[in-house]
């Protein structure tokens, strides 16, 4: 028996729904602890399990990460580690970012985008080894960077980080955490709240883009999917983040994130090789 599930180009099996709906909760549990959305997971799942498209899989990857990026938001805000001014002046930067990306994505190739995408996968792992290899910096705010030049500086990088999420569907945060970090000098929780809050607004702004670019990117079959692979992510990004949220130190996030970025990086390699 096969599922009626009509935004995959052919009805699913249901083990290989099971196996989706799997990952889409474990990931969300996870990313929402790294104040990512989770994006440079689905993506790939949805490509290579699902058997989308890069246009659609960015799309559905961006709903997914919206729903997990609002759970995860609630807990952190809860938890007094959201700064919401921050969030809205690097969200102005990120929704420019994500409108240029996602017209971008809208332009190229299959191929290209699969490239591509194993690119920023690759620059994201070698980013963050160097970044464990030199060390962390001492864990705690410093306000001297809480001014104009630093904050317009990030505002221009943010930009950056909504092109990412628009073109690739992955939220953004691989940028928006760093921003907060290095460049404004906020201790790392603080950084993964308020890059939760960002993910929000930017992925909002690519799926209603997507959904009125007119190339069938998004529709109301697609919808249906979503109304169960969505709630998937937000419970998962809710228990996840309640559950991670006083355990994990900087370090612990940076190491899960390495871990899983590199594996995502070997298979799709892998799959594009071989």
């Amino acid at each position: 028996m096969l599922l009626p599930i009509s935004i995959f180009p052919m009805p699913m099996e249901p083990v290989t729904f099971v196996i989706l709906a799997v990952v889409a909760f474990t990931v969300a549990a996870l990313y929402s602890n790294l104040g990512l959305g989770g994006g440079i997971m689905y993506v790939p799942a949805l490509i290579m399990l699902g058997g989308l498209g890069k246009d659609s899989a960015v799309a559905a990857s961006l709903c997914l990460v919206f729903a997990g990026s609002l759970a995860a938001l609630y807990q952190h805000r809860k938890a007094g580690n959201v700064d919401m001014r921050l969030a809205g002046l690097l969200s102005i930067g990120a929704c420019s970012g994500a409108v240029l990306g996602t017209m971008f994505n809208l332009s190229i190739s299959e191929e290209t985008f699969m490239w591509l995408f194993l690119s920023v996968i690759v620059g994201l792992s070698v980013w963050m080894t160097y970044d464990l290899y030199r060390g962390l910096r001492p864990d705690r705010d410093d306000d001297s960077r809480m001014c104009t030049p630093y904050l317009l500086t990030s505002m221009g990088v943010a930009v950056f980080g909504g092109f990412l999420s628009g073109a690739f569907g992955i939220g953004g945060g691989a940028i928006m955490v760093p921003i907060l970090i290095y460049l404004l000098c906020r201790h790392i929780k603080l950084a993964v709240g308020t890059s939760a809050a960002t993910i929000v607004p930017t992925t909002a702004v690519g799926i209603a883009i997507y959904l009125t670019g007119g190339s069938g990117n998004m529709d109301l079959e697609m919808a249906e999917q979503l109304l169960i692979l969505a709630p998937t992510c937000f419970v998962g990004a809710f228990l996840g983040t309640k559950a991670g949220i006083a355990k994990l130190t900087g370090k612990h996030i940076k190491l899960t994130f390495l871990v899983l970025t590199v594996l995502v990086a070997v298979v799709m390699a892998a799959e594009r090789l071989i």
